[in-house]
């Protein structure tokens, strides 16, 4: 088997389009943020993602919504329990407020 080497500019290239910081969403986006209930304190609720993509309609939406429907449905088989609660996780629309 032989060994492929990669070039360093080809690293350097890979090193430099990494995001080093998290950017705003466009003014027009609709940003979802899903949040989750705290297993410390009932009253705290956890950032658990933000869909920000630039889409158009209601694509962060549904992406967050399915999200927190699939991570309730996981939780509760995990569990062993009979019943889902949909109130675990959830998303809000704009971006993660404390």
């Amino acid at each position: 088997m032989r060994a492929s080497i990669v070039a360093p500019a080809a690293v350097a290239l890979a090193l430099v389009a990494v995001p080093t910081r998290a950017e705003e969403p466009p003014a027009n986006s609709r940003t979802y943020t899903l949040y989750r209930k705290s297993t410390v304190d009932p009253n705290e609720r956890v950032h658990w993602a933000t869909f920000n993509a630039d889409q158009s309609g209601s694509y962060n939406q549904t992406n967050c919504e399915l999200a927190a429907r699939l991570l309730n449905i996981n939780l509760a088989q995990a569990n062993g329990a009979e019943r889902v609660n949909f109130g675990v996780f959830w998303c809000e629309l704009g971006n993660y407020r404390p």
